[in-house]
């Protein structure tokens, strides 16, 4: 397993830190007792072709701001399909590129090409136990799966 320093696609593992601080201060209500750190990085890949998410299982806390770091450093295309989570989140925005692009609304699929990285800003509104794919052709198959876990927020 690598360190997550190293799963990053290019030398600022976070572009959207001032967004990231705008958005933070809005989420005030979201981030009282009972959250976590809403920081969360999640690696599609590693610097090589493995096909794997790196960690495998990401851990929520429902009703608390998260914000979720996506990388691509392989050399692959991938991508993060949770239907059942993405469904069960309020999302606040997506944002990939720099300067970045906000995508606002439903998110179903994202897609990273080698090298991408983007934010995903989201509240999740309901506990459960998520499956985390990659779609990319062969990839699931390959064993790029894993598990988004949404645990009741206890005051």
């Amino acid at each position: 397993l690598m360190p997550m320093d190293k799963a990053w696609a290019d030398g600022n593992p976070w572009p959207y830190d001032v967004s990231r601080g705008k958005i933070g201060k809005k989420m005030g209500a979201f981030t009282a007792a009972g959250c976590p750190n809403p920081y969360v990085q999640l690696a599609l890949g590693d610097s090589g072709e493995a096909l794997r998410f790196i960690p495998d299982k990401i851990n929520l806390v429902q009703g608390c701001y998260t914000e979720i770091a996506l990388s691509n450093p392989s050399t692959l295309e991938h991508n993060f399909v949770a239907p059942d989570f993405s469904k069960s989140v309020y999302t606040i925005v997506v944002l990939a590129g720099s300067p970045p692009a906000e995508l606002k609304g439903a998110v179903t699929e994202l897609e990273l090409k080698p090298g991408a990285s983007l934010g995903w800003f989201l509240v999740p509104v309901k506990a459960g136990d998520f499956e985390l794919r990659c779609t990319v052709k062969g990839h699931t198959e390959g064993g790029m799966v894993g598990r988004v876990s949404v645990a009741p927020r206890t005051v």
